[in-house]
């Protein structure tokens, strides 16, 4: 999983920028994956 492996960048090996990083890349795949589905779910509700 990405988010423990964010926690150990940024504080076990001091590299906060690349933890920070990698979590707004990851924030941008949740949100990708997310709003087809949520479009997909309202035009059924349609």
């Amino acid at each position: 999983m990405r988010g423990p492996q964010n926690h150990r960048l940024a504080f076990a090996h001091r590299q906060v920028g690349l933890a920070s990083a990698l979590a707004v890349v990851l924030m941008i795949l949740v949100i990708v994956c997310i709003l087809p589905i949520q479009w997909l779910m309202r035009e059924r509700g349609r």
